[in-house]
């Protein structure tokens, strides 16, 4: 009589409790990397819109359409998304669908010296089911609000 115990179907088993691990791990790799590279260009867009309104001392309608337009074009879900380029303040609430860019007055020159604001407001959403519903269920939201603020300080002397 053997006193080795039938192995059979413990490799199936272990499979069984390693698999889901190994699934939710390479989904959130992904899932984060979407997060990383959509910060990356909501930072880069902000960033050179406010050396560009420190430039021309006013962030202008011009560069807030321009900032708007390359977040729409180079991030993940931009292109189904609306602009919103007029605001001054950061919104209340956020829409979901729309692309918020809000700063200093765009009618405002800034005087040499003077900071200039730029803001943006960028709704992320996640892709896979089981993301969603964990993040709604750990904050409450069914989306990510990506936010940047930069400032600027103004290079333009203007005579008055």
């Amino acid at each position: 009589m053997s006193m080795r115990k039938d192995c059979r179907g413990s490799v199936s088993i272990e499979a069984l409790f390693v698999l889901p691990v190994l699934l939710m791990l390479f989904f959130f790799i992904i899932e984060m990397g979407f997060v990383m590279y959509n910060w990356a260009v909501v930072n880069h867009a902000a960033s050179a819109a406010a050396v560009e309104a420190a430039m021309t001392g006013r962030f202008s309608a011009d560069i807030r359409q321009a900032t708007a337009d390359h977040i729409r074009n180079w991030t993940t879900d931009g292109d189904s998304m609306s602009l919103n380029a007029l605001g001054t303040a950061p919104p209340g609430s956020v829409n979901p669908k729309t692309i918020y860019v809000y700063g200093t007055d765009a009618n405002t020159d800034v005087q040499r010296g003077g900071m200039i604001d730029v803001g943006v407001a960028y709704p992320f959403r996640f892709r896979t089911f089981f993301f969603d519903a964990l993040g709604r269920w750990a904050t409450g939201e069914n989306q990510v609000v990506l936010k940047v603020n930069m400032k600027a300080a103004s290079e333009v002397f203007f005579e008055q």
